[in-house]
């Protein structure tokens, strides 16, 4: 049986003898505590994706007599325009997920452990 070597707890900082392999945390109270800013975090992610959203699709909407009229004059049938349309809300969609403001890689303090390096 291979021994375990220490490992840093990723939530307060200390020194740890793990009795597993994939074990993060030196305690119950730093996975606990752990979970709950994860959770806290993913909640204002959604929170903020939701508004946007809602406020995206208010500013797309459109009466279905504008938006048959607007294909027409971009030569295009009410289906093509309108499957245009999801696509340019798909791609709004995928900048806004994966923009380093809404994973808030921007606002993450340097990781405590990889300073030494």
């Amino acid at each position: 049986m291979m021994k375990i070597e220490e490992k840093i707890c990723a939530e307060c900082g200390i020194v740890f003898t793990p009795t597993s392999r994939a074990q993060k945390y030196c305690s119950t109270v730093c996975s606990d505590a752990a979970r709950k800013l994860n959770e806290r975090e993913y909640k204002a992610r959604r929170r903020v994706l939701i508004r946007a959203k809602k406020s995206y699709s208010k500013k797309s909407w459109m009466p279905l007599a504008e938006k048959a009229a607007r294909a027409r004059d971009a030569g295009m049938s009410y289906g093509q325009y309108v499957g245009m349309m999801r696509c340019k809300e798909e791609k709004f969609e995928t900048k806004f997920l994966t923009s380093n403001c809404f994973l808030g890689i921007a606002n993450k303090p340097p990781d405590k452990h990889n300073q030494d390096l």
